[in-house]
Order: structure tokens, then C-alpha cells, then sequence
């Protein structure tokens, strides 16, 4: 019997299916968390997607809610993306420290800045994460002589979304260690001048210069979409993981619909 079997289930290193996902080449399809409350991603969790992700860049979200938000979203086995505020050495590490072994990057710019985020989740020589032994990442202990191979199921996701970005995207691609790339066609629109109109040619033509890039690196890729049917045409086009809706949009749609059509059937003018 080899070494992986006798390993209690304690000791067994966790995959990260996210991960796994993107190197199968299987279209994945995740949902965003803006409402950093356990429930809701326990709630998102039941309904299976390949993966959640938690956005603590423009949210009241904190790094102290991330043990007890993966375990809501483990309890369903689903793979917990986290978007750090920024890269900063000290988020991307605290984050991993809590057991996330997925991290997007926003605002990237260069290939330099790419390194850096992946220095930040590698331990020596490979990087500059600082080391610990008893963090909720190693299973407090339990994985404490696996370093490597828990390093190994960590996957850095980095944002383009600025014409920086756009233009470096070659240099960012050829980075050591990256994961995949993911597309903010909000922020994106922005920089390109277009601000709230992601369907702009500019904006569109943009993203296809990115995907080509992409594909030619052989790089998964992902992009934030409206709805299914917006999420159907990306992946159509070489998208490898797809975001097909966020929490507190589709909660004010929702509402905002029922609340309409109670007036119009109960409170006629």
C-alpha cells in the first residue's frame, strides 16, 4: 500500500479543484460573492457550481471572515476563489494562511507585478511566503512536511483590466507560474474610455486581442458575465471560466421584479 493510501483523511492533502478544472479544459461556470455572510455562500454552494468567488476588493468583506466563509462553501465541496483588495504581500499570505488555495489578483499591470503575486504565495527558494506550522492552510499541522506539495494546489488568477495590462498581456502570459488570466470588462471599459459600456467595439476587439494572446499561450482564461446567455458566447469563443452572476444583482433583480409586479396586480393606479 503506497504512502498517499495510508495517510488518514486528515493528513490527505486537499486538491484544488478549481485547479484541476482549469488544466482538464472542461468549461467552468462560478458565481461572485459580494455579501461576504457564510449562508449565502453555503446557499451558493448547493446549487453546485464549479466555484465561488469572494470579492473582498470592493467589499465590507475582511480576511478574518475567510476561514468560516471556505468552510460554508466546502461543506458542498466547492472550490473558494478570493479576490484580495490589492497586491499586497501580506493579504495574499493571511489569505492562504486561512486554507484559500485561490487567489485573484485585481489591477495587474506587468509581468513584473505577476511575479511578485506569485513570489507571495510560494515558500522558499520559490518565492517569499513567510513559513508557519500550525495554520488552518496546513490543517494546523497535519500537513506541516507536505510544504510542496500544498504549494503545488495554490492557483494565482491575475485581472486585466487596464490598457497597461492589455499591453504588457504577452510579458504577463510568459510569467513562471500563473495560472490563468481573467478579464473585468467593467473596469476594462473604463480604461479604455468606455466607462458602463462593456459591448463598445473597442472594449470587444480588446478582449479578443487578450483572448488570442491567451490562447496562443495556451493559458486558461476567464471573463465576468451578465447572464447565461452572455456566458454561453465567451465560452463559445475559447473562455475557459465563466462568472454567471453576482449575489446582490441577482437579490435586487429579484426583488425589484417581484415588488413591481405586486403593485401592478394589487395595487392598481
Amino acid at each position: 500500500m503506497n504512502e498517499q493510501a495510508n495517510m488518514s483523511k486528515s493528513e490527505a492533502i486537499k486538491e484544488n479543484a478549481f485547479l484541476a478544472g482549469l488544466k482538464n479544459g472542461r468549461p467552468q461556470c462560478g458565481l461572485w460573492c459580494s455579501l461576504p455572510n457564510p449562508d449565502i455562500i453555503e446557499l451558493f454552494s448547493y446549487s453546485k457550481p464549479d466555484w465561488i468567488m469572494l470579492d473582498l476588493e470592493h467589499t465590507s468583506g475582511a480576511i478574518h471572515q475567510l476561514a468560516d466563509i471556505e468552510r460554508a462553501a466546502a461543506s458542498a465541496d466547492t472550490p473558494l476563489i478570493v479576490r484580495v483588495p490589492s497586491l499586497n504581500g501580506d493579504d495574499i499570505k493571511r489569505a492562504l494562511d486561512c486554507g484559500i488555495q485561490s487567489l485573484f489578483i485585481p489591477q495587474i499591470k506587468s509581468a513584473r507585478e505577476v511575479a511578485d503575486a506569485i513570489s507571495f504565495s510560494k515558500y522558499p527558494p520559490n518565492g517569499i511566503r513567510g513559513v508557519a506550522g500550525t495554520t488552518r492552510a496546513s490543517r494546523f499541522g497535519h500537513w506541516g512536511k507536505s510544504k510542496k506539495a500544498l504549494e503545488n494546489e495554490i492557483a494565482i488568477i491575475v485581472q486585466i483590466e487596464t490598457t497597461e495590462a492589455v499591453e504588457n498581456v504577452e510579458k504577463i502570459l510568459a510569467t513562471p507560474g500563473l495560472s490563468g488570466i481573467f478579464i473585468g470588462p467593467a473596469d476594462l471599459s473604463a480604461a479604455l474610455g468606455h466607462m458602463d459600456n462593456p459591448n463598445h467595439p473597442d472594449v470587444l476587439s480588446t478582449i479578443e486581442t487578450v483572448l488570442d494572446a491567451a490562447q496562443k499561450a495556451e493559458m486558461p482564461i476567464g471573463i465576468f458575465a451578465t447572464s447565461v446567455e452572455a456566458a454561453q458566447k465567451w465560452v463559445e469563443k475559447g473562455f475557459a471560466f465563466v462568472s454567471i452572476g453576482q449575489d446582490s444583482s441577482m437579490l435586487l433583480s429579484e426583488t425589484k421584479a417581484r415588488t413591481s409586479e405586486f403593485r401592478k396586480r394589487c395595487c392598481p393606479q
